[in-house]
């Protein structure tokens, strides 16, 4: 696989993960101080989390963001969009200068994360907890299906307190799903 220029390549080395955790930070940064909306503590707050998904765990190659047989990474919750927007920009998943469009009247890097932006964004999951509902459906199909791609759905705190969710973790456990991953 050929990496672009300047694009952070995949790695399980914690000094290059912490800095690209910071350098992800810079840029959430950057999109929301011009324009003074967004969500910034949560940008900040979970760096390492993307960080660790995007750059440690998640099969995926940014020459094909839409094969066939990649992890699938659902964020269910849209206080975190800026963060996910940082992170796909960082690993060259999306061109770098479309994180300053963020917010801007029709660019897709939106507030609420849309298909608009690409194949990597597997569903829109803007209502609370509807994440881990459509997680669990294509965790259950991949596993009929014979593939052995994962499922990372990430969930908000808020989002835990609705039913759905439960109901969802409880289909999960019951179909017994093992490539599905709770963040």
């Amino acid at each position: 696989m050929t990496v672009p220029a300047g694009v952070a390549i995949a790695t399980r080395d914690l000094d290059v993960l912490s800095r690209q955790a910071h350098a992800i930070r810079v840029d959430v940064l950057r999109m929301i101080a011009p324009i003074g909306q967004g969500y910034l503590q949560q940008g900040l707050g979970a760096a390492e989390i993307f960080t660790a998904l995007y750059f440690a765990e998640l099969r995926l190659d940014p020459q094909d963001p839409a094969a066939p047989d990649r992890d699938r990474c659902l964020l269910s919750t849209a206080h975190n969009s800026a963060v996910f927007h940082a992170t796909l920009a960082a690993r060259g998943l999306l061109p770098r200068e479309r994180l300053w469009t963020y917010c801007q009247d029709g660019s897709p890097v939106e507030i609420n994360v849309s298909e608009r932006l690409g194949p990597l964004v597997e569903a829109t999951c803007g209502s609370l907890g509807q994440g881990l509902s459509v997680a669990v459906g294509m965790a259950l199909s991949a596993r009929r299906r014979g593939r052995g791609h994962r499922i990372y759905v990430i969930l908000g705190d808020g989002e835990l307190r609705e039913g759905q969710v439960w109901e969802a973790a409880m289909a999960a456990g019951s179909f017994g799903l093992g490539n599905l991953c709770v963040v």
